[in-house]
């Protein structure tokens, strides 16, 4: 059975249109029950349940680029970028976000992330170039979250790619308009239930069909897929324990830390400590989902050990793999490729919904009050949230159906998220961390980091390294699939050559341009964080008296109130008005 067989029958489509009508129920649902103020529609009322924001969360930043491109990753080149992640970095950084960043946010209270800038640098242009860089970022990922799925719908249904993204782009855009914030979190709730119960479905059939999890487990030793560690300390390496650790801690960091899908979320709860709670039952959620993602990648690692699909044409990428397995193994079954489809669609959804919301919040409080009018009727304010939600909608929908023009689309993704994301991100860290720092030096720390990320990042996109993958899957199993696809049998030897040729020529690449894309977060922070440092004291650091210490992380807004009062008390006592009222007092 290829993957462009047309197999969904009538209950596999009643399955995905059920899920589909859900969603968009729960939007009309919350709709009629009242979204009257910013409030209900951007953070929900701050009324919303531990339970469903941690879901959504775990669903949001899952996303169906994880459910699609964590198979594809490990069948290539592992485990390690996930297991070490999940084993090694996700503690520490939920440890980090709850207690340092998520209360300096929470008690801002602002339904943008982006307020905070203003605050800190005093400087509404740092806040508008963050507002810009947000959006441009966010239009990308949701383009990319709905094109990812729509692939997979394409060619299990025959449906054309235009009609299946703009038909899901137009369900979800309809239920997080209508429904604003709760309808965001409970549709991701009931969403995430989905695609967990589609994945632990396809993994047990899967698990059976291989000859149990000991053959699965016996299949990737073997072919060397499982790998937590490696110490390489080649920057040109494409994963390592050092750039995963670094560069991985960076962008869950920012992910959980600064990212205003997530500041929205915490808001919804109604006090600190339900959204640190929050924080953590996503934590276990995600890492849930995540190990139950491993295994489906060992069992499809098993499945095809001796059959490779990208070899034998089946397939044109690695991120196919995971539905080509759902209907190989279980295309057979009515309404279980439904339930597939209706799971990655799901984690499309919820990633889609979270962005359209948290550009409105960040349009209405950013562009709208900035620049507008700076009061506005609630009733006002809510019309032009969903206005805004529509558009945003519209926009991410075009940007789908762009691209797939782009071709390899999870090297793309990373690469541009890395470039717009880093210099954000260390921006926002300049503001927590360094209470020095200024309006220039933030502004110049910030364009300094884009452009030499950017630098970076096109050179590289051009020149195309090649990262070694697990070449242990050929085609013993089915070598006359292979000679009918290339017209040859398959050379060992010639397929060994090819390969040494390209590391060759990766070799010769500017060491920059062939730096792992791993690094991109740190080296972009790094770069906004000196610049901004050095800039800063140039042209004058922040006074740190005049400073409001509770714009920096608790440990150093600790440090910089002991200081505001040490320098209070010495200039009381040099102050002769004072010493005199004192006296006496006493």
């Amino acid at each position: 059975m290829k993957l462009g067989d047309n197999i969904f029958g009538w209950v596999d489509y009643a399955v995905f249109a059920g899920m589909l009508l859900i969603s968009s129920g729960i939007g009309v649902y919350f709709m009629w029950k009242g979204n009257k103020t910013t409030n209900d529609v951007l953070v929900g009322g701050k009324s919303l349940g531990v339970f469903p924001v941690a879901a959504s969360m775990m669903a949001t930043f899952m996303s169906a680029t994880g459910i699609l491109g964590v198979p594809g990753e490990i069948y290539l080149f592992g485990t390690q970028l996930i297991l070490s992640r999940l084993i090694l970095i996700m503690p520490f950084i939920t440890f980090l976000t709850a207690y340092f960043i998520v209360p300096v946010f929470y008690t801002l209270g602002s339904c943008s992330s982006y307020e905070y800038l203003e605050r800190r640098f005093e400087s509404k242009a740092i806040r508008a170039i963050g507002c810009l860089l947000y959006c441009l970022t966010t239009t990308f990922q949701m383009g990319v979250s709905l094109y990812a799925p729509a692939i997979a719908l394409t060619q299990v249904t025959g449906l054309p790619t235009l009609v299946t993204i703009w038909g899901t782009g137009i369900i979800c855009t309809f239920y997080t308009t209508l429904g604003g914030m709760k309808a965001v979190v409970w549709s991701d709730a009931f969403q995430s239930i989905v695609m967990t119960s589609a994945m632990v479905w396809i993994v047990v059939k899967g698990i059976i069909d291989v000859g149990g999890i000991q053959q699965v487990w016996t299949d990737n030793v073997e072919t060397e897929r499982l790998e937590l560690v490696d110490f390489d300390f080649s920057p040109y390496t494409r994963i390592t324990f050092w750039n995963n650790v670094i560069g991985g801690s960076l962008a869950m960091l920012g992910s959980y830390g600064t990212n205003q899908a997530a500041i929205q979320r915490y808001l919804a709860l109604p006090t600190l400590r339900g959204a640190q709670k929050t924080l953590w039952l996503s934590f276990l959620m995600y890492g849930a989902v995540s190990a139950l993602t491993i295994l489906v990648a060992m069992v499809i690692v098993s499945h095809y050990r001796d059959c490779d699909p990208i070899k034998t044409g089946r397939i044109r990428a690695a991120d196919q793999i995971f539905p080509l397995f759902v209907m190989d193994v279980m295309g057979n079954f009515p309404g279980i490729p439904g339930i597939f489809i209706a799971g990655v669609f799901s984690a499309s959804l919820s990633t889609i919904s979270s962005g359209i919301n948290s550009v409105s919040a960040v349009i209405l409080e950013d562009v709208i009050k900035l620049y507008g009018k700076k009061t506005l009727s609630e009733k006002k304010s809510v019309f032009l949230i969903k206005v805004v939600s529509v558009i945003f909608g519209i926009l991410c929908m075009s940007a789908a159906t762009i691209v797939g023009e782009f071709g390899n689309i999870v090297q793309a993704y990373i690469t541009v998220i890395g470039l717009l994301g880093a210099p954000m991100f260390g921006t926002f860290l300049l503001g927590l961390f360094i209470p020095w720092a200024t309006s220039i030096g933030a502004i110049g720390g910030l364009l300094s980091g884009f452009v030499f990320n950017l630098w970076i990042g096109i050179g590289q996109l051009f020149n195309r390294p090649f990262y070694q993958m697990k070449e242990k899957d050929y085609v013993d199993g089915c070598p006359d699939l292979y000679a009918n696809v290339t017209g040859h049998a398959f050379n060992l030897t010639a397929h060994n050559e090819l390969i040494q040729d390209k590391l060759d020529r990766t070799s010769e690449i500017f060491p920059l341009y062939r730096i792992s894309f791993m690094w991109y977060m740190l080296i972009g922070a790094s770069v906004v964080l000196s610049v901004g440092t050095l800039l800063s004291f140039i042209t004058g650091a922040q006074d740190i008296n005049k400073l409001d210490a509770k714009l920096l992380v608790p440990i150093v807004r600790e440090a910089v109130e002991r200081k505001q009062k040490q320098s209070k008390t010495a200039q009381d006592a040099n102050d002769p008005f004072t010493s005199v009222t004192m006296e006496k007092v006493k």
